[in-house]
């Protein structure tokens, strides 16, 4: 029958264990490994996409030092990585350091 079959989770979802499929907590920064067995971290300058299915970088003036996209504070712009904030250079202030 139909409900003796493995089927697999749906994106952004994990199995533990071979278990039901559930989604991973949307009030962290955890999303499905590849392999939907455990839900893990997101690496710093990320975020979980909607759906948890896959880490994305933050955008715009924001960084993340552990999975949660944040605003850089004023006359502060996000490093290469967007793991951090750093100062504005002379001659440039505002969100972002005027772009």
């Amino acid at each position: 029958t139909e409900d003796d079959q493995c089927v697999q989770c749906p994106a952004g979802h994990v199995s533990i264990r071979g278990t039901s499929c559930s989604t991973c907590n949307t009030s962290d920064s955890k999303v499905a490994s590849a392999d939907q067995s455990v839900c893990r971290d997101c690496e710093a300058g990320k975020q979980p996409t909607g759906d948890r299915s896959r880490c994305a970088a933050c955008v715009g003036n924001q960084f993340s030092t552990f999975g949660v996209c944040a605003e850089c504070p004023a006359n502060t712009k996000p490093d290469e990585n967007r793991t951090s904030c750093q100062a504005c250079g002379p001659g440039h202030g505002g969100s972002g350091c005027g772009g």
